[in-house]
């Protein structure tokens, strides 16, 4: 078992979520990720803050315990032991977009896990007056899931926010033949697209929408 895998170890077994142990490690959820994949080893203030946080040291960079293993289980594992510590999902199946059939995977031992910490994550409800440029797919009173990290990609929903109070949930898109520039789609075509400089705005990957503004049918 490498370096990384034991800290990962650590962090499941002593720490509710993810986001509690880089919380109390004072790292930012990439850099965990990092040390669990060995793309990184942590370095002497990390080692020190994992010694007070209770890991062995030894077993983490050799794999030896310094003392006979005993089983460390926190106050707040005890407590709520019988929650789980991320929500994790069976994936029933894919669907398509257009014509085609669906693939059943009910038989398969397939499941997606969903981890969406409030450390990293926020939420953004759309305006029931000025929210209908993404409509039909989104629709005012919905709930917009968006990441503070996660990295935006084209062709996908974001929060956009430029100028002092200027904002809008769009579509992002980035052309090659205009570089420093972002465009911004809306769903509903009547609505025309947002040309802005890249240092004029800040964009944030949304990950997630509820329908919670839908009437009841």
């Amino acid at each position: 078992m490498s370096l990384g895998k034991r800290l990962k170890e650590f962090a499941e077994n002593n720490f509710s979520t993810i986001a509690d142990f880089t919380q109390q490690l004072g790292i930012i959820r990439e850099n965990a990720y990092r040390y669990f994949n060995d793309t990184v080893s942590p370095g002497s203030d990390i080692l020190i803050r994992l010694a007070e946080l209770g890991c062995d040291i030894n077993w983490l960079l050799t794999g030896n315990y310094s003392v006979k293993k005993s089983n460390y289980v926190n106050i707040d594992t005890i407590e709520n032991n019988n929650s789980p510590k991320i929500l994790e999902y069976q994936v029933f199946g894919t669907i398509p977009a257009g014509r085609a059939e669906i693939v059943d995977l009910t038989d398969w031992i397939q499941k997606m896990v969903i981890d969406y910490s409030p450390q990293d994550h926020a939420l953004l409800i759309v305006d029931k007056e000025f929210g209908y440029s993404m409509s039909p797919i989104i629709q005012p009173g919905d709930v917009a899931l968006f990441s503070f990290n996660n990295k935006i990609r084209n062709g996908r929903p974001v929060a956009a926010r430029w100028g002092e109070s200027k904002g809008a949930l769009k579509i992002a898109h980035f052309n090659k033949e205009t570089p420093n520039y972002i465009h911004l789609f809306s769903s509903n075509s009547a609505e025309p697209p947002i040309f802005l400089h890249r240092n004029k705005v800040k964009l944030y990957s949304i990950v997630a929408f509820f329908l919670l503004g839908r009437d009841p049918q």
